[in-house]
């Protein structure tokens, strides 16, 4: 983790108050009843794959503070019905907690659907809810009205909010007329193309001269022109890799009824152009740092798939200026993404992975491994993977990769839950996209010989549950279509071919006693417990046998493998070598 990650991680939370410390759902949408998100870190990415109601939750996030409301984003049609049964408990509502300063203490706030005539959409905090687990409102002895409460519940919220959707609301003036608006051919304009043209002329006249006002057919066109400050043309310069001297935005409706932006940059004297000629995620970008850098302090950022056309590169150092952002204006920042980049240098309770259950209801895995979530989402195997349990079966397994001219074929992700969580969520996840790149290769002391499901009569499909439980050691309930037997088999049985298929073991109990071969200075060590060696081993080289000093003596070991003459390595190198025919 960098030292910024660090930093933020290190600053005592009471510097952000107020802040939503978690939301939790008794019903909304889709999600099981009780989900519940805490964020323990300034910085929260929600993953999770198409459909996996990431933006629902981030939308809800948006209604909770006070003036805020999801109707904003989330009504009722005559063709989209939100669905509420009768009675208080069935109401689509969501609960959030934060410490309330003037009471002193932390509260939760319910904010409820209540259908009224004029606005069936409407949202309002209401009373606690003992049966959702909220407590009762303190006496008023205890806490005055007045104290971040009134008579009947406690107050929302207050923080200044910025919202900012990457697919549809981060749309240029140019994309939203060119790809998205209805045009009339004129006679003197046959084409979008000609209208730009015809326009393009006015909105030319409004930059050059530095404009404040600009009127056509006696109706006002511009509603702002604005240079963007050095600090902010400097930062998004820095992100993108491009030296822009100069970034002006334009608000004005020539193009279309609605007020939209226009970019226009300059990078020299002889290389100026608009978001015409700029890449989507130029455009993005400026929105993005705009919006944050001038954002108050202890603002609520909320960005749905903030990396929509930036390359991974300027990703990275998007996470990185929000996590400066966060740590100098101490910012409350949550976003959604489907990309590793997003989420590389965050912490694992940073990391939020939403998920389809059994039930067909929307899950949440919290305190997620970077390496976990994305082997959750299927967004590292472009080339072919090997997950393993932890970092020893990773120095391994790299250096087999290194000798072999291979490296640059595979991706080694390691999985710190261990191998339980390989074997209920990252097995089961890829034996349902029957994901052909990847092979799992788990300590030896997790080996049981494969079952091969094709010897499995039918007669026995009633227990195929508890054969996985056999072959896994974990109870895994196999995600199918609701009350469709034949499906819960098939997946079932594809799960166990998968695991025969996918999953190898290391030829000794724990990866150590194959660096243990190649360790110097061990004179004297004869400790059974191999991870005792170790510890001992780092002892006697540094003086020291913290975890650091363990996987330096570690790495140290790995340096002087052979793996081309090692048994155990040959045999896993057969393993690795099965991706590639």
């Amino acid at each position: 983790m960098s030292t910024i990650f660090q930093k933020l991680k290190e600053q005592p939370e009471y510097i952000r108050y107020p802040y939503i410390s978690h939301i939790r759902f008794p019903h909304y949408k889709n999600l099981i009843s009780g989900l519940n998100i805490k964020f323990q870190y300034p910085i929260t990415a929600l993953i999770g794959v198409n459909g996996s109601s990431k933006s629902s939750v981030l939308r809800a996030i948006y209604g909770a503070p006070k003036d805020k409301s999801i109707e904003d984003y989330w009504f009722e049609t005559n063709i989209d019905n939100v669905g509420d049964d009768k009675g208080d408990k069935q109401k689509s509502c969501f609960i959030y907690g934060y410490y309330n300063t003037p009471a002193g203490r932390d509260v939760e706030v319910i904010k409820t659907r209540i259908k009224k005539e004029k606005n069936p959409d409407y949202w309002e905090p209401s009373r606690p809810i003992l049966s959702y687990d909220m407590e009762k409102m303190p006496s008023e002895e205890e806490v005055p009205v007045g104290c971040g409460r009134s008579e009947t519940r406690w107050n929302p919220i207050e923080k200044n909010v910025i919202f900012l959707d990457f697919r549809h609301e981060a749309i240029s003036a140019f994309d939203r007329f060119f790809y998205t608006s209805a045009f009339q051919k004129t006679e003197t304009m046959k084409t979008k193309q000609d209208y730009i043209r015809r326009y393009a002329k006015n909105l030319g006249s409004i930059i050059k001269n530095n404009l404040t006002s600009y009127k056509l057919y006696k109706k006002e066109k511009l509603n702002k022109n604005e240079l963007l400050s050095t600090d902010v043309v400097n930062k998004i310069s820095q992100i993108l890799g491009k030296h822009y001297s100069q970034v002006r935005i334009v608000e004005h409706n020539l193009y279309t009824r609605e007020f939209s932006r226009t970019i226009y940059v300059s990078c020299s004297d002889d290389l100026n152009y608009s978001e015409a000629f700029a890449g989507s995620g130029e455009f993005s970008v400026i929105s993005l740092v705009k919006a944050v850098m001038e954002a108050p302090e202890k603002s609520l950022i909320l960005l749905d798939e903030p990396e929509v056309s930036i390359h991974p590169g300027a990703q990275e150092k998007l996470v990185k200026f929000l996590a400066e952002q966060a740590y100098t204006k101490h910012h409350q920042i949550v976003y959604t993404t489907h990309s590793p980049s997003m989420i590389r240098e965050l912490p694992p309770e940073a990391i939020h992975v939403l998920y389809t259950d059994i039930d067909g209801k929307t899950n949440v895995r919290s305190n997620v491994y970077a390496d976990e979530a994305f082997v959750e989402i299927g967004a590292s195997f472009e080339k072919k993977t090997v997950i393993v349990e932890d970092k020893m079966a990773k120095l391994v397994i790299d250096k087999i990769l290194e000798d072999n001219n291979l490296s640059a074929n595979f991706d080694v992700i390691m999985s710190p839950n261990g191998a339980d969580w390989i074997k209920k969520y990252s097995v089961l996840e890829n034996s349902l996209r029957n994901t052909v790149n990847v092979i799992f290769i788990l300590d030896g002391d997790q080996r049981k010989e494969h079952m091969d499901p094709d010897t499995i009569p039918a007669s026995e499909n009633n227990s195929l549950f508890d054969k996985i439980k056999e072959q896994t050691g974990c109870e895994i309930e196999v995600p199918h279509q609701k009350d469709d037997e034949e499906d819960k088999i098939n997946k079932q049985r594809a799960y166990l071919k998968y695991y025969k298929e996918h999953v190898y073991y290391f030829p000794v109990n724990d990866p150590e006693e194959i660096l243990w071969n190649y360790a110097n200075n061990k004179e004297g060590i004869n400790d059974s417990d191999i991870k005792q060696c170790f510890c001992k081993l780092s002892d006697k080289n540094f003086g020291k046998n913290t975890a650091d000093y363990i996987f330096k003596t570690a790495e140290m070991c790995a340096h002087n493998m052979n793996t081309q003459a090692d048994e155990h390595c040959v045999t896993l190198l057969g393993y690795i070598r099965s991706v590639l025919d």
